[in-house]
């Protein structure tokens, strides 16, 4: 993993962050991916970089066209063919800029669906991207090696969002993810903004969700995600999920 370490306007490259610094509470994070050398969604991703640190009251000096050359002089060590995920964190202390090659999901996952669980947790402060163990914690939890997401419930029933996901939900013909309460990821943003895409925002119970015909989950790194599994619930298509990702596959490439 190639990175770079910024703290008090001193630039250092390192093989590895300090645990003392990457590990700091608070601090708030962006992660998003790079495409043969194209930086996906970045102005909105800093914004929302800008927004977490506002929310969570960290003073940190972050220049935006300073953290733009630094990433693109991280990118640089990478072959240009290669396929990236860079991590920005942010502290009182600095910030750090982490790179790795994208280690993409099975093909498979993809094409038949991943299997989930779900918990009961509400994130304390949605408008924030921040570092917090509660989320490694639930993934801890997991037994079955093959689950690859848990999706969260309020204390009500109403779904919230997924640990590392938006998520969202086909009924026939209609679309639609919870809008309150949730981070509001940037690709999630980008599904909802497609002019040829009608999704409806609004509350979706626990119950309302088991009588879905299709679930899918949207980040930035790994794209759209069709649901196979959720405890009892068996998906009965994916039509919906791998049309929406045949859009956004081909705005990648």
């Amino acid at each position: 993993m190639k990175q770079v370490l910024i703290t008090n306007n001193k630039e250092e490259w390192l093989n590895t962050i300090p645990f003392c610094f990457s590990s700091i509470r608070p601090a708030v994070f962006e992660t998003f991916s790079v495409y043969a050398g194209m930086i996906q969604h970045l102005d909105l991703h800093i914004e929302r970089l800008d927004q977490s640190l506002l929310v969570r009251q960290i003073e940190v000096d972050i220049d935006s066209k300073t953290l733009k050359s630094q990433i693109q002089t991280l990118i640089q060590q990478y072959d240009t063919m290669q396929n990236l995920k860079i991590r920005i964190q942010a502290s009182a202390r600095g910030y750090s800029i982490t790179g790795e090659v994208l280690v993409d999901w099975p093909q498979e996952y993809y094409e038949e669906g991943i299997e989930i669980i779900d918990a009961v947790f509400e994130r304390p402060t949605p408008k924030a991207k921040y570092s917090t163990p509660i989320y490694q914690y639930f993934l801890n939890q997991v037994k079955n090696k093959e689950v690859q997401e848990i999706i969260f419930f309020n204390k009500d029933g109403l779904l919230r969002e997924g640990n590392i996901t938006n998520v969202f939900a086909v009924f026939g013909e209609v679309i639609r993810t919870p809008g309150q309460n949730i981070l509001e990821g940037i690709m999630r943003q980008q599904v909802l903004k497609h002019p040829d895409l009608k999704i409806i925002e609004s509350p979706i119970t626990r119950i309302q969700l088991q009588q879905a015909d299709e679930i899918f989950l949207t980040n930035t790194v790994k794209g759209i995600i069709s649901i196979q599994k959720w405890n009892t619930w068996e998906s009965q298509s994916m039509e919906q999920s791998k049309r929406i990702r045949k859009i956004f596959d081909k705005k990648m490439n």
